[in-house]
């Protein structure tokens, strides 16, 4: 962990409306993005509520991954 890395950007999952998973696979929102890997189909994460706790904050929770690989977490991240 270096100088300046000490945190990281969270957001929630949530169940999306049909209008918003929609807009979400058209890529028209802002509001919310999806994920390869998720239990629901209508599971969406919310870019309005994003939080910035530190990394140590997270250290007792259980990191599950939303992504494949890399390149698509990369190109989430964008």
């Amino acid at each position: 962990m270096g100088v300046g890395k000490e945190f990281v950007t969270i957001c929630p999952i949530t169940v999306a409306t049909p209008g918003l998973k929609a807009e979400v696979e058209q890529g028209v929102t802002p509001a919310a993005a999806g994920l390869e890997l998720r239990e629901n189909d209508m599971h969406v994460v919310d870019l309005g509520r994003c939080a910035s706790p530190h990394k140590k904050a997270l250290l007792a929770t259980t990191r599950r991954d939303s992504f494949r690989n890399d390149f698509s977490r990369s190109l989430f991240s964008e």
